[in-house]
């Protein structure tokens, strides 16, 4: 009897021993579980915060290159307007040298005497004398 009575008891040892493990294990298992939310909650925000960085840097890159479009057409105007002001200051040189050799070409004529001019010679230096003082208009403009 002594022995079933030992025997009794070693069991209801080892099954309270097995219970202890087993609560214990039920304890770890809730804790693993715990960890594994936190884990997946501070995962969530990482990746979100990494989405947000890589969306900012996509955001800076277009409009880095908007910018560097934008310089671009304006650095092509200004040198199509650079050229532009050098066929007009050519332009305007040309002008004003037809202009100095028309006005020694209209005193050099003024100067020799002439018989009595006609009146087509007249109105010739007359529209050449108003053209010549448009042009001098225009330099001064310029």
């Amino acid at each position: 009897m002594k022995n079933v009575k030992k025997a009794d008891a070693r069991h209801e040892r080892e099954a309270d021993e097995e219970a202890r493990k087993e609560k214990e294990k039920e304890k770890e298992v809730v804790m693993l579980y715990r960890l594994c939310d936190q884990l997946v909650s501070q995962l969530s925000a990482v990746s979100d915060a990494l989405e947000r960085e890589r969306v900012a840097r996509i955001q800076a890159e277009v409009e880095r290159d908007k910018l560097a479009v934008e310089h671009s057409a304006m650095l092509q105007a200004c040198q199509q307007a650079g050229a532009q002001i050098e066929i007009d200051k050519n332009f305007i040189r040309e002008a004003l040298e037809h202009a100095a050799t028309q006005q020694a070409t209209i005193q050099r004529l003024s100067s020799t005497p002439t018989s009595q001019p006609q009146p087509a010679d007249t109105s010739s230096r007359i529209s050449r004398l108003a053209h010549l003082e448009n042009i001098a208009r225009l330099s001064r403009l310029t």
